[in-house]
């Protein structure tokens, strides 16, 4: 399927999420306490507070900037990239009408090249691997740019996403929401990291119902749904 898909088919399609979608749709209301995206912003609030005053932070596929606002409200030097343009001039708006000082920049995930070497001390990519055509390209260009410390979360291969794509069509581009190329499995992507000198300092297996759930059952299989990696490089 990948090979299908231009560049320019994918800018459009996100374009065109970021018009239709409204901001931190997934983190307020139900979506902050249920449902997957409730399970993995739990895990992310968490490991992000580790970040300290003046640390330089990017995420990569910030969307509408939700976590750069929020470190940014921590006096973190937060930068947020996205390929669509209608959701970074969104992530503008909201850190303005916020009153909060972070960037905000149009680039592709996989081509990060306007970006030093060892540039930032935190670098978040997630949920974002799966949209990419070329996930191993992206995952090279995350660590070079990383200096101390890269966290990931990805789908993980599961019964979830199994019946989300048979029943929603989130494998599929057809509906404004979905766009994902793969899930992983483990195994599989433990190995795409092991490719770059680094240590894995945690792993989370986040689930899809309730962070309250997770913190008693995150290791049963077929509860979980999103890969949560913290990799020191």
């Amino acid at each position: 399927m990948s090979s299908l898909i231009t560049k320019d088919f994918l800018r459009n399609y996100y374009e065109k999420e970021g018009r239709t979608f409204a901001g931190d749709r997934f983190w307020s209301g139900f979506h902050k306490r249920f449902m997957v995206h409730a399970c993995r912003h739990a895990v992310l609030t968490r490991w992000l507070q580790d970040i300290k005053l003046g640390a330089s932070f990017l995420e990569v596929g910030c969307e509408f900037g939700f976590f750069v606002r929020k470190l940014a409200a921590q006096r973190v030097d937060a930068t947020g990239i996205d390929i669509a343009q209608s959701k970074i001039e969104k992530a503008r708006s909201f850190a303005k009408a916020e009153n909060l000082t972070c960037r905000f920049e149009v680039m592709d995930a996989e081509y990060l090249e306007s970006l030093d070497a060892k540039s930032f001390d935190y670098v978040l990519c997630s949920e974002v691997l799966e949209h990419l055509p070329n996930d191993e390209l992206a995952i090279k260009e995350l660590f070079r740019v990383t200096k101390k410390e890269l966290i990931l979360t990805v789908p993980q291969r599961s019964l979830y996403w199994k019946l989300m794509n048979k029943f929603y069509g989130f494998n599929r581009f057809n509906v404004i929401g979905g766009g994902h190329f793969r899930e992983y499995a483990f195994e599989d992507f433990m190995k795409k990291l092991k490719q770059f000198p680094c240590k894995i300092r945690e792993v989370y297996f986040s689930g899809f119902i309730s962070p309250f759930i997770d913190v008693y059952l995150q290791k049963l299989p077929w509860l979980q749904a999103v890969l949560c990696i913290r990799v020191k490089v």
